[in-house]
């Protein structure tokens, strides 16, 4: 565990110092600072897949067990059919293979998960959005417009590891 905590340290640390390096009225930086604290892994799907073997585990989760531990779903990633099947009770949470979709779409925030053509997950990354991002629940309990930089209070990592076949 202390090694994860160090993994996620170093990642977000690199993170903020391109955030917010550049030149002075440059956005550009900031932009590339937002896209690596989004997205970008810094190669750590080697502890999550081929240590902790999560992507095994992640397969079989549906969305609700997702947000129960407090992963958050961002409703800007998703097409405008799914926030309309959302809104009317349509997407069925209970489904692990909505988890896959949702990783396909990188909505899961601050998880970054590489599925091959059959609907299987072959990867799984973590990014520094996942302890530093959260959601403003408006569209339902843990999915809604992504709010970065807001710590991400209800994440129990112990859980989520805790899913681990390893």
């Amino acid at each position: 565990m202390k090694r994860v905590a160090i993994l996620a340290a170093t990642t977000c640390l690199a993170a903020a110092v391109l955030t917010h390096a550049g030149q002075p009225g440059s956005n550009t930086n900031t932009v590339d600072g937002r896209q690596v604290f989004r997205f970008d892994t810094f190669g750590d799907e080697q502890l999550w897949t081929d240590t902790l073997q999560l992507h095994q585990a992640i397969e079989s989760v549906s969305p609700a067990t997702a947000l129960e531990v407090g992963l958050k779903v961002d409703s800007e990633m998703l097409p405008p059919s799914v926030v309309e099947a959302l809104k009317a009770g349509q997407v069925d949470l209970d489904d692990p293979a909505v988890t896959i979709q949702l990783l396909e779409l990188n909505a899961v925030v601050g998880v970054i998960g590489r599925v091959t053509g059959g609907g299987h997950l072959k990867s799984v990354g973590i990014t520094c959005a996942l302890c530093h991002s959260t959601v403003d629940d408006s569209l339902t309990g843990g999915i809604g417009k992504r709010l970065d930089g807001w710590p991400n209070r209800d994440l129990n990592v112990g859980a989520i590891v805790a899913l681990s076949p390893a």
